[in-house]
């Protein structure tokens, strides 16, 4: 766990620790994972919201 931690703190671009995460969590059956990122106290579902996703199609994202 302090490999991943240490790993994760030397990285600048959040995207990049997004895809780190997600190839880790892999490595224990996760399929697909998503990250809302949203303004602060504004819904998940505002229109300001971005959501990054893997492993899911856009038709199933779109659900």
């Amino acid at each position: 766990m302090q490999d991943f931690s240490a790993h994760i703190e030397r990285m600048e671009d959040c995207e990049a620790i997004l895809e780190y995460v997600f190839a880790q969590l892999q490595e224990f059956g996760a399929t697909w994972v998503g990250y809302h990122f949203k303004p602060v106290f504004a819904s998940h579902t505002s229109r300001r919201t971005v959501i990054w996703v893997q492993g899911l199609t856009l038709e199933e994202q779109r659900l």
